[in-house]
């Protein structure tokens, strides 16, 4: 029964990721841009204190891949662990900082914004 039990559950978990090898997640320049804007947003938003573990991961992420950029010896996705690794769990920061102050971020204007908004309020 638990021979029978782990045929199914090994035919099932390797049906999966045959269907998902194929996919963005098995690409490394889809983690090298998640971990590149998980680099912008928190600058973009000034970084503030909660933000940091997340700028930190994902440039650690970046200089990872950057690293292995000239010396590996293929284009392979095994040598992206870490660059997955702190991409996700940076997006994942970064995600409950914005559920976490949702009101206050959609209130306010961006900095580029800013400029615009002064020169229509007074232009009037």
């Amino acid at each position: 029964m638990v021979c029978l039990l782990g045929f199914v559950l090994t035919r099932a978990l390797t049906g999966y990721f045959f269907y998902f090898s194929r996919s963005v997640f098995f690409r490394g320049f889809f983690w090298i841009m998640v971990a590149a804007a998980m680099g912008y947003l928190p600058l973009r938003l000034k970084l503030e204190g909660e933000l940091e573990p997340a700028f930190v991961l994902s440039l650690s992420g970046l200089l990872y891949a950057l690293g292995y950029f000239f010396y590996t010896p293929s284009a392979e996705f095994r040598y992206l662990w870490w660059t997955v690794l702190a991409a996700s769990v940076s997006a994942a920061l970064f995600a409950v900082y914005v559920a976490a102050n949702w009101r206050r971020l959609r209130g306010r204007p961006m900095a580029s914004d800013a400029g615009g908004e002064a020169a229509t309020a007074g232009g009037g």
